[in-house]
């Protein structure tokens, strides 16, 4: 039976299966049993971004949508390069996140975004924390850390990447998370985590820990910023660059947080070569287990 058969080269580690004949949601429907079979998570890699698209809706049909993650490529092309659109980097900052979990997932993505460089997977790691009731929490802390990771903080918080401090009251969104959570302290003890809905402000369930990683792949600490500055200065003398532009990219890197700073500028702020350590630029590739 050609299913069996399959299943069986999969398990036994056979690195090149051809597999003929399926058309539309068929191929879909495959991946989708076969993610069921198996105790990993898969990877789908489509030519292109429409049908990586149209491969995840009809993945998440089967599966539902909480198993299956799209990974789309940055949206770098644009005439100001000191605009971006961020929808794409917290869908990509939402699934780095689950696979650092260990959580199974079916990934979807296209050529263009898998050769793709990301922030360095050792800078993701160390920018994660585990949030839980009972842990202390400075708020002062907290909120640098969080500005530091890319969250923008505001009075209301209404979309991933955001939160905010209202007295004994931390509210954060992160990327990876469906809903964003309320923490409320005891004087530097957490006494609970909620999950609220954002457009009423009411509290849905009380939730016992959840994970805040980065809300951009930029992280604007003291090192990297100064690293981001020698670069700007080297790269600008190298380019030749108008003293105007120059001055621009002094002016985010020493004033923005990473939550404004384009990701096309992400190669400033860290390591670009293998002999420059543990914090060289990344690939999807690496935040995939060895498995």
């Amino acid at each position: 039976k050609p299913f069996e058969k399959l299943v069986e080269a999969l398990n036994a580690g056979v690195a090149k299966i051809g597999v003929q004949g399926l058309e539309a949601a068929a191929r879909a429907l495959l991946a989708a049993v076969l993610f069921v079979q198996r105790d990993t998570s898969m990877l789908i890699v489509c030519a292109d971004k429409d049908q990586a698209e149209a491969f995840m809706r009809d993945a998440a049909l089967f599966l539902g949508k909480e198993n299956v993650f799209y990974y789309p490529p940055s949206e770098h092309r644009t005439f100001d390069l000191f605009s971006f659109a961020d929808e794409e980097e917290s869908a990509q900052l939402a699934l780095l996140t689950r696979l650092r979990t260990q959580k199974k997932t079916l990934i979807v993505t296209c050529a263009e975004a898998l050769a793709e460089k990301i922030m360095p997977v050792t800078v993701f790691v160390q920018n994660t924390r585990v949030v839980s009731v009972g842990d202390t929490l400075m708020t002062d802390e907290f909120a640098d850390f969080l500005s530091v990771t890319g969250y923008a903080r505001v009075s209301l918080v209404e979309k991933p990447g955001e939160f905010s401090i209202r007295g004994n009251i931390v509210d954060v969104f992160p990327p990876a998370e469906r809903y964003p959570l309320r923490i409320e302290l005891g004087a530097d003890e957490i006494e609970s985590i909620r999950i609220f809905d954002c457009s009423t402000q009411r509290s849905l369930q009380p939730c016992k820990s959840f994970t805040v990683s980065p809300a951009s792949q930029i992280v604007t600490d003291a090192k990297h910023v100064a690293q981001a500055l020698r670069m700007v200065r080297e790269r600008s003398a190298e380019l030749e660059l108008p003293a105007d532009v120059r001055r621009r990219l002094v002016d985010m890197v020493k004033e923005t947080s990473g939550d404004a700073i384009p990701p096309i500028f992400m190669p400033l702020f860290y390591n670009q070569d293998d002999t420059a350590g543990t914090e060289k630029l990344s690939g999807l590739w690496d935040y995939l287990s060895p498995e």
